[in-house]
């Protein structure tokens, strides 16, 4: 996996567990990695608040989600976000293995 690649889904694992701690207050955080011959798959999963997903993306000063989107798609990755007021939020991203 091109080194691109890899530090960009460190970071977007990173500001996944960052915004659960700091916004969520979840109980559980779990992250999941997970190799296949062609694509490295990310899962961050929390068992907070949850947020509005529409809300998040139209704000001008928090590049939480928008920042974790572009990364991925930087890269050539996947990236959905599942969340919703009170059932947590699930962050997935998955990465081509060659560019």
């Amino acid at each position: 996996m091109p080194y691109e690649a890899q530090a960009n889904l460190y970071l977007i694992g990173r500001e996944a567990i960052v915004n659960a701690v700091n916004h969520a207050s979840p109980k559980k955080i779990v992250a999941h990695l997970v190799y296949s011959a062609k694509s490295v798959g990310l899962s961050v999963q929390d068992d907070g608040i949850g947020f509005d997903l529409d809300a998040a993306m139209a704000k001008k000063d928090h590049r939480g989600v928008i920042g974790m989107h572009e990364r991925a798609k930087h890269v050539g990755a996947t990236f959905t976000v599942d969340s919703g007021s009170g059932r947590g939020t699930r962050i997935e991203v998955t990465a081509p293995l060659s560019a």
